[in-house]
């Protein structure tokens, strides 16, 4: 006898001390609503508790190499499980193979009513098709994708692992539709809840971007596509032109409860439009700015304006956090500047390309949005004055205002098991002190290269290498990258080795929760 099941008494995995897992549900968060078995075919409806989304799970089955009949269960349409049973004779020697077929439909592909008929409908289809023919469309699309994709590494096989085996979870991770995105643990781990960060943009669709990047465009829609939600966020937070992308989220609303260390990190406008910028530049898709684009520069640059306010004659930000989650709510962050200044002057440059280019697209656009006249004269007055400080004396850039007059984090006094901070330490303590969990004004360094000299790059680094923890998984890759361009080639590799090998070596003893996207893809930025 062999048994094929469904098991919809599932419950998430529950670490209400640790940040970095998740909400602490409990119990079931997806309750079974309906279940049918029928011959081969058996399904279970599902439904969450809060928000009424509804999920098919549905299988379809074959066996070969016997004559098997299929055993008739009895059941309710509320059983939390289903199995198909088969029977038959075997004998020793001969080889029996049981195929199952699975599918996922949701309510948020298609209505309620429909995703039963749906889901079953993509089974039966698979299965009259046969597993060859889901072999062979899996090997034709990993062939080609490893042929834009594969970094050859010879003469290091416990590089090349590594490396394969990143690249391979981002692919298997990255949504495709235009209206998902890639999780932070990608799809190993109840990690996070599922949900995206800004580092889907910055570390993980560059990958894409430059080996596939037909694969890259469908994650910019994704945040094109959430554009409304972003305008409802702005309006939440009184600002009244606009959008605020959310800093943690899956279809567009904020999912971060802890704004100090999450919607502070304004930032995430000017990660997306870079990427926006990055595509534009590498495609010239321009199909692509006209109909997207161009709205979702436009909308992250009107926001800078509130967001900000001028001051001695600048323009500044204020009451933000950065990249660096251990640094919370604090005035001009540095990297939140100068991406702000980036977002800005592309916005600038990109209206004065469609005022020339194409004025009736730009009239429509300024329609729809509700864009007078003259806003872009203020991003133009905005980047320009900009405020980013220098010490001159140091040649250092100060992560923010208040950092460098901190006290420093007593690291000689803090034990290896004391570590990452966050798990042993209150975020107000760690906050008064100057430490860093992660990349944060180095990012700036790897992103906008071209905004310093080598010099300055040299500083910041021995400045802050000391005073970061690596806490973070996407610290570093950046750390590398910045440490081979002013010479320290030696730290460089460390730190690479760190990063591409993160998840297959456990280095953070935390993997159980799911592997880190965002590291994967800056092990990828570390090589290219």
């Amino acid at each position: 006898e062999i048994s094929s099941g469904l098991d919809g008494n599932v419950s998430n995995m529950s670490a209400a001390d640790d940040p970095r897992v998740g909400a602490n549900i409990s119990g079931q968060a997806l309750q079974t609503i309906y279940s049918k078995q029928d011959q081969t075919f058996a399904a279970l409806e599902q439904r969450t508790q809060a928000s009424g989304f509804f999920l098919v799970c549905a299988m379809e089955n074959s066996l070969e190499g016997a004559n098997a009949t299929v055993e008739e269960v009895e059941y309710t349409i509320h059983d939390q499980k289903k199995f198909v049973k088969f029977s038959f004779e075997g004998k020793k020697g001969e080889t029996v193979v049981l195929t199952k077929y699975i599918a996922y439909v949701s309510s948020r592909d298609y209505e309620k009513d429909e995703i039963h008929r749906r889901a079953r409908q993509v089974v039966t289809t698979a299965k009259e098709e046969g597993f060859a023919k889901a072999e062979e469309d899996q090997r034709s699309f990993y062939d080609a994708f490893w042929e834009h994709a594969d970094v050859e590494i010879r003469g290091d096989a416990y590089l090349q692992q590594g490396m394969r085996f990143n690249l391979f979870h981002l692919v298997q991770s990255v949504g495709r539709d235009g209206l998902t995105n890639v999780g932070a643990k990608g799809l190993t781990g109840e990690g996070y809840n599922g949900h995206y960060f800004w580092d889907g943009e910055v570390y993980v669709m560059p990958f894409f971007l430059y080996t596939n990047p037909d694969m890259a465009k469908p994650l910019l829609l994704h945040r094109y596509h959430t554009l409304d939600a972003a305008r409802r966020r702005a309006r939440e937070l009184n600002i009244n032109k606009g959008c605020l992308f959310p800093w943690r989220t899956i279809c567009g609303e904020e999912c971060s409860s802890f704004f100090p260390a999450g919607t502070a990190q304004v930032h995430i406008n000017a990660d997306i439009a870079y990427c926006f910028k990055s595509y534009i530049s590498a495609t010239n898709d321009v199909d692509f700015v006209l109909n997207y684009g161009a709205e979702v520069l436009f909308e992250t640059a009107r926001a800078w304006i509130e967001l900000g306010t001028w001051q001695a004659g600048s323009f500044q930000i204020h009451g933000v956090t950065g990249p660096d989650e251990y640094t919370a709510i604090v005035d001009n962050n540095f990297y939140t500047n100068i991406m702000a200044q980036m977002n800005l002057q592309y916005a600038c440059e990109l209206y004065k390309i469609l005022f020339s280019e194409h004025p009736e697209t730009l009239q429509k656009l300024k329609a729809k949005i509700g864009m007078l006249d003259g806003e872009e004269l203020q991003w133009e007055k905005a980047w320009e004055k900009m405020y980013l400080p220098h010490d001159k004396t140091s040649n250092i850039h100060p992560q923010d205002d208040s950092f460098l007059k901190k006290k420093p984090w007593a690291f000689e006094d803090t034990p290896r098991t004391k570590y990452p901070l966050l798990m042993h330490f209150h975020p107000l303590v760690i906050y008064k002190h100057r430490v860093c969990k992660q990349a944060d004004l180095i990012l700036a360094h790897f992103l906008l290269g071209d905004k310093f000299t080598l010099k300055e790059k040299k500083a910041d680094f021995d400045f802050y290498e000391p005073l970061t923890t690596h806490d973070s998984s996407l610290s570093t890759s950046i750390f590398s990258i910045v440490a081979s361009e002013i010479g320290y080639h030696t730290k460089a590799y460390e730190y690479f080795m760190c990063t591409a090998r993160m998840d297959i070596d456990d280095v953070n003893k935390n993997v159980a929760h799911g592997i880190h996207t965002a590291c994967m893809g800056g092990a990828w930025l570390c090589l290219v």
